[in-house]
């Protein structure tokens, strides 16, 4: 199985901007830092979640 390849920091910048972040040039430093797992997990409680039933939901 062939595994997709890591973006580059600014290939993940403007995928964030695709998803409605606002990045800045400055930010691409930042996420040289902070890796996006840890980025993942802190905007974890901001996304939005559609509830089809009692038990499953769909993270949108």
């Amino acid at each position: 199985m062939e595994y997709p390849k890591p973006l580059t920091f600014e290939a993940l910048a403007d995928l964030f901007k695709q998803r409605g972040m606002e990045v800045l040039d400055k930010d691409i430093e930042k996420l040289k830092h902070i890796n996006y797992y840890k980025l993942k997990e802190f905007a974890h409680p901001f996304a939005k979640v559609k509830f089809l039933c009692d038990i499953i939901r769909i993270r949108i």
